[in-house]
């Protein structure tokens, strides 16, 4: 329970020191998702402090969504929320992000040029002779490993789109301001696959852990393939829920 830390004297109430210590140790790694925090009672003899005084601190992250109670279990660090309504509307991951008040961050792990790939260059309409860029990045979420994607565009269709740093660039906003490109509308997949030892490194999840693999073809405003992008998503952590509407 070293993270929690607090200063009796400092003007910040004790419960909101409290919950600040705790979404650092959540940002930082420190608590993972699903992780069972400690209880009212332990934090009360740790840092003297009252019961209300921690029990408002915990109301306030289960409020904003950072933890959750489970009844007899106690509580837990909740994992990133995932909502149905990011599989039916094309947004960005910071638009996503930002949609449920999350922080979104990116870690760019490789950035290269490929040659032809026949399943890959049929989905995007590519001639043989065009070369690929090919985007490896790990997305975070409130710090927390949210999704790896996968990005592949055409370099032929937008030069020099690799002297961009999309460590902190949005994808979706380059190809708008820098090549008048709109994506518009996008064909989604879903399958299941075990994680592999570097998946499950990369999202923080044991190996052969369930994944939801998510393939997006985006097409712009005149209804061309722009971007291929395949998105691996903890099937522990993550649902996705649908409304289902029958025709009368």
């Amino acid at each position: 329970m070293d993270y929690i830390k607090i200063n009796k004297y400092s003007s910040v109430p004790l419960y909101e020191q409290i919950r600040q210590c705790i979404i650092e140790a959540i940002q930082k790694g420190i608590l993972k998702p699903g992780q069972k925090l400690p209880t009212e009672e332990g934090i009360c003899k740790a840092c003297g402090v009252s019961r209300p005084v921690v029990r408002q601190a915990y109301n306030e992250l289960v409020n904003s969504g950072r933890i959750e109670r489970k009844r007899g279990c106690g509580s837990f660090v909740k994992g990133p929320d995932n909502r149905g309504i990011f599989m039916n509307q094309l947004m960005s991951f910071d638009e996503e992000m930002k949609l449920i008040g999350k922080v979104p961050s990116t870690r760019l792990l490789s950035m290269e040029k490929i040659q032809f790939d026949e399943d890959l260059y049929q989905k995007l309409e590519l001639a043989p002779s065009d070369v690929c860029l090919r985007l490896e990045r790990l997305r975070y979420s409130d710090g927390i490993p949210f999704v790896y994607t996968v990005n592949y565009l055409s370099l032929n269709r937008f030069p020099k789109l690799d002297r961009f740093d999309f460590s902190n660039a949005s994808l979706y906003q380059t190809l708008k301001t820098q090549y008048d490109v709109l994506p518009v509308h996008s064909r989604r997949s879903i399958t299941a696959r075990s994680a592999s030892p570097r998946l499950a490194a990369s999202l923080e999840v044991p190996e052969g852990t369930a994944l939801l693999v998510i393939e997006n073809i985006v097409y712009d405003q005149y209804d061309c393939p722009i971007e291929l992008s395949i998105e691996s998503i903890s099937g522990e952590t993550h649902q996705f829920s649908f409304d289902v509407f029958r025709n009368s």
